[in-house]
C-alpha cells in the first residue's frame, strides 16, 4: 500500500467518523427549530463529501494537508454550534418558556415585536451598506488587473527576446524550422506565465481582496455585534430569563454560515479561480498562434534570408500576433474576472444578511412553537420539555464525542 492509498484510508476512516457526527448533530438541530443551523451542518456534510475526499487526496500531498484543514473546521465548527448555540442558548430559553404560563409567554412575545420589526430594519440597513461597500471595491480591482495587463504586454515583450531556437535554421527546410521555434516560444511563454500568475495570485490578488474582506468586516463588524447581541437578548427576555446577553460576539464569518476557515483561505479560493481563468485564457490565445499565422502574415520570404534575420522575423510576427489578441481581449478578460471576485463577496455579503434574516425568524418559529405546545396541553408541553432534556444529555455526549475527535485528529 502506497502512502497516498493510506492517506485517502485514514480520511476515509475519520471522514465516516465525522459525517456520522454531523448527521447526528443535524437531528437535533432540526428537533430544536435551529434551522439556520441545520443549513450549516448541511454545508459542513457537502465539505466532507467523501468523494471530492478522493479525487483531492489521491497523488496530492498539498491538498491532504488541506483537507486535514476542512476536516479539523468542520469539526470545530459542529461543536460551536452544539455547545455555543444548542447547549448554551436555544435549550435553556425553550425549557424557560415551557415553565411559562401562556399568558406570560403570550404577553412576553408581544412586548417583543416592536423590537423584532426594529430588528428587521436594521437587517435591510445592513444589506444597503454591505452592498453600498461591495460596489467601492469594483474600481480597485479593475485598477488591479488593468495594471497587470499592462505589465504582462511588457513582458510578453521580454520574454519572446530571450527565445533561442534549439536548433539551426535550415533555409532548405524553413517551414519546419519556422514550426519548431514557434511551438518554442509558445511553451517558454507558457513557463513564464506560470510563474509570474503563481506570483500575481500570492502577492497581488489575494492580499486585495483579503484587504478588501478586512475593510467590509471594519464596516459592519460593530452593527453586526450590536444586532446579535439584541437578537439574544430579546430571545432571554421572551424566556424570562433576567440574565443579560452574552456580548462576546462570535466572528463575523462565523455565525449562522459554516465557517470555512476565514479570510485568508476565501481570498486564496477567488484568487485561484481569478488567476486560473487567466492563466487558461491565455494559454488558450498562445495555442492559438501557430504557423499557419506567419504564413498567413507574409513572414516567410525567400531564401535569401540570414539565420538571425529569421529569428528575428519570427519574434516579432510573434510579439505582434500574441499582443494584438491580448489586447483585443483585455476588456472581455478583465469584466469576467472583476465579476467573479465581486460575486464571490457578494456571496459572503449575502450570507451575513440571510443568517440576520433567520435569526429574527427562528424567534418567532421557536417561540411559536413553544406557544403552541402549551397551549395544546400540559401534556403536550410535558412531552416537549422532556425531548428537551433527552436533547440536551444526547448533545452533550456528542460534544464530548465531537473533543474526542478533534483531540484524537491533532495527535
Amino acid at each position: 500500500m502506497n502512502s497516498n492509498t493510506y492517506d485517502y484510508a485514514r480520511f476515509k476512516e475519520k471522514q465516516t467518523k465525522l459525517a456520522k457526527m454531523i448527521k447526528e448533530g443535524s437531528e437535533y438541530i432540526i428537533l430544536l427549530n435551529m434551522n439556520q443551523y441545520s443549513d450549516s451542518l448541511k454545508d459542513l456534510s457537502n465539505k466532507t463529501n467523501l468523494e471530492t475526499f478522493k479525487i483531492q487526496v489521491i497523488g496530492t500531498s498539498n491538498n491532504g494537508k488541506s483537507n486535514n484543514i476542512k476536516l479539523s473546521q468542520s469539526a470545530g465548527e459542529l461543536k460551536r454550534i452544539i455547545n455555543n448555540e444548542a447547549l448554551v442558548k436555544i435549550i435553556p430559553q425553550q425549557l424557560a418558556m415551557l415553565t411559562s404560563s401562556l399568558e406570560d409567554i403570550k404577553a412576553r412575545y408581544q412586548e417583543a415585536q416592536y423590537r423584532l420589526h426594529d430588528m428587521e430594519y436594521k437587517k435591510r440597513e445592513m444589506a444597503a451598506r454591505i452592498s453600498d461597500k461591495i460596489h467601492r471595491m469594483d474600481s480597485d480591482f479593475n485598477r488591479c488587473i488593468d495594471y497587470y495587463f499592462y505589465e504582462l504586454t511588457n513582458k510578453i515583450h521580454v520574454w519572446i527576446e530571450e527565445c533561442k531556437p534549439s536548433a539551426f535554421m535550415n533555409i532548405i527546410n524553413i517551414r519546419k524550422c519556422v514550426e519548431i521555434f514557434v511551438n518554442e516560444i509558445r511553451d517558454s511563454i507558457k513557463g513564464s506565465i506560470e510563474e509570474d500568475q503563481t506570483f500575481w495570485q500570492n502577492n497581488i490578488i489575494e492580499p486585495l481582496i483579503t484587504d478588501r474582506i478586512e475593510d467590509l468586516m471594519q464596516t459592519v463588524e460593530q452593527n453586526l455585534e450590536i444586532f446579535y447581541i439584541e437578537v439574544d437578548q430579546i430571545r432571554l427576555d421572551i424566556a424570562g430569563k433576567s440574565s443579560p446577553a452574552n456580548s462576546n460576539a462570535v466572528p463575523l464569518w462565523q455565525r449562522g454560515t459554516a465557517n470555512d476557515g476565514g479570510l485568508q483561505f476565501f481570498a486564496k479560493g477567488v484568487g485561484q479561480q481569478v488567476s486560473a481563468y487567466l492563466r487558461l485564457t491565455l494559454f488558450g490565445l498562445l495555442n492559438s498562434v501557430t504557423i499557419r499565422n506567419f504564413i498567413m502574415g507574409g513572414m516567410i520570404l525567400p531564401n535569401f534570408l540570414q539565420m538571425n534575420q529569421i529569428v528575428l522575423r519570427v519574434k516579432h510576427e510573434f510579439k505582434r500576433n500574441i499582443i494584438e489578441q491580448v489586447n483585443s481581449m483585455t476588456l472581455d478578460i478583465k469584466t469576467k474576472c472583476v465579476n467573479n471576485i465581486i460575486s464571490n463577496i457578494t456571496d459572503r455579503g449575502n450570507e451575513i444578511v440571510k443568517s440576520m434574516d433567520i435569526e429574527i425568524k427562528e424567534i418567532r418559529i421557536q417561540v411559536e412553537d413553544i406557544i403552541k405546545q402549551i397551549d395544546t396541553g400540559k401534556e403536550q408541553a410535558e412531552q416537549r420539555r422532556n425531548e428537551l432534556i433527552i436533547c440536551t444529555e444526547k448533545l452533550k455526549k456528542l460534544n464530548v464525542a465531537v473533543d474526542d475527535f478533534i483531540f484524537e485528529y491533532n495527535n
